[in-house]
């Protein structure tokens, strides 16, 4: 990881990948759409532009939804614009997902436009659906700020397995670290799919 930047290291790997290399093979239910590694590095871009755009920047942004390319888009976007990414686990009840918005200091929540009209539960955070988010021309790589090693990035909450879960703050460097363990033991391609 060559800058020591978790979210630029990360957009210089996707955009300079294979135009062939795929990313993401999604299935809809009836077809596989392949998505490139540059289209996932743009559409990061574009994600990060519109947060430019609204003059959205060091907020902690909650993401909920549940594990799809969106929320990989979003969650990197939210990074790439000088934000933090709070992540919450869309599972557990409104009253716990509520105070973890509070706790977080979370000043938007973002998910998929349906699931957020369909929400039971109110944090009266700004709403931001996934589908919005693209609407931005992209930013160039060269537009993103190097972070800090310590600068936090994002913010999970534990699961209170023993008393009330609690908030846990991932540096640029802990996620470095973590990918780079995880290289250290994966033995295949690089740029692979999934």
């Amino acid at each position: 990881m060559a800058n020591n930047s978790f979210i630029l290291d990360f957009l210089t790997r996707f955009s300079e990948a294979s135009e062939n290399a795929n990313a993401f093979c999604l299935y809809d239910g009836q077809q596989v759409s392949d998505i490139s590694y540059s289209r996932f590095c743009s559409d990061i871009l574009k994600t990060a532009a519109y947060f430019r755009a609204k003059a959205i920047q060091g907020k902690h942004i909650a993401l909920i939804a549940p594990d799809s390319y969106r929320w990989l888009v979003t969650f990197f976007g939210i990074m790439a614009s000088g934000n933090v990414a709070v992540l919450l686990n869309p599972a557990l009840p409104g009253e716990i997902l509520s105070w973890q918005c509070e706790k977080a200091d979370a000043a938007f929540l973002c998910s998929e436009a349906e699931s957020l009209s369909q929400m039971s539960w109110n944090p009266g955070l700004p709403q931001l659906p996934f589908e919005e988010l693209l609407k931005e021309a992209s930013l160039a790589i060269e537009d993103i700020s190097p972070c800090d090693a310590n600068q936090t990035l994002m913010l999970m909450f534990t699961s209170g397995t023993t008393g009330k879960s609690k908030a846990v703050e991932l540096t640029s460097e802990n996620l470095l670290v973590s990918c780079a363990n995880i290289e250290g033991m994966y033995d295949g391609p690089t740029m692979d799919r999934v």
